[in-house]
């Protein structure tokens, strides 16, 4: 029996009467979202335009910087990806920084939420939120290459209170707003500024939308057997994260 034998064990008992292991460490929106890529990418799912089948390589919790990371204040540490996609390199022996192929053809970032908004800004700027920090890395890592395919994706419950905010959030109007006044808070740091306008102009490429965890998981209507794993291990993710009580 190896180590992941023995975690596979544990986690077992999550689901079992004499609970070892608190089943939100397993039952999370983390979890599920990484599930739900992994199939998608096996089985070549489609998603609001995104063919899982052509991605090259995926990450979770991988580092990826800004335009603002390493600066003097107003800085900010780097983003934890959810979820990237797409045509990069990640070494976490390192430190797990994401850093983008040249020329790539696609790269992009799926978040996942749970039973809460987008959270809300960094230490030294309360606005930035969590939408336009993606945009923001996604840009930085890409505006070099325009004819690099980009996305943003938020996954989120149907039936949340906070979907339709995420949706307002999650638009470009939204993104380009604030990430033009971050901008303005680096206007005198030598080379910052001066990747204003690539980056805005690489915002405005990419794709932004919001998806329920339950329209993707219909789209494994042509594969039972995965469709009714992923639902169940949703409906045990909603089961035993009670926060969900602040639905509507």
């Amino acid at each position: 029996m190896d180590f992941i034998e023995i975690i596979e064990d544990m986690f077992a008992s999550a689901s079992e009467h004499q609970i070892t292991v608190n089943p939100t460490q397993i039952y999370n929106e983390g979890w599920l979202v990484r599930a739900l890529t992994h199939f998608s990418i096996k089985h070549g799912i489609t998603l609001k335009g995104l063919a899982f089948g052509s991605i090259t390589n995926w990450t979770s919790e991988g580092l990826i910087g800004s335009p603002f990371v390493g600066k003097k204040a107003p800085h900010e540490g780097y983003t934890h990806a959810d979820i990237a996609l797409g045509d990069f390199s990640v070494d976490y022996e390192t430190g797990g920084e994401i850093t983008v192929d040249e020329t790539p053809d696609q790269f992009g970032i799926i978040e996942a939420k749970l039973g809460s908004p987008l959270s809300k800004g960094t230490k030294y700027a309360d606005y930035y939120d969590q939408a336009a920090r993606n945009a923001a890395c996604i840009a930085y890592q890409t505006y070099q290459y325009p004819e690099c395919k980009t996305f943003f994706i938020v996954t989120a419950p149907k039936n949340q209170k906070h979907f339709r905010k995420i949706q307002e959030l999650n638009s470009v109007e939204s993104i380009i707003t604030k990430v033009e006044r971050r901008f303005e808070e680096f206007r005198s740091v030598r080379g910052t500024y001066n990747s204003r306008n690539d980056i805005l102009s690489a915002i405005e490429r990419i794709s932004l939308d919001v998806i329920s965890y339950e329209d993707w998981i219909e789209h494994f209507d042509q594969f039972k057997e995965i469709q009714q794993l992923l639902l169940a291990f949703y409906q045990n993710t909603l089961k035993y994260n009670l926060k969900l009580s602040k639905y509507e």
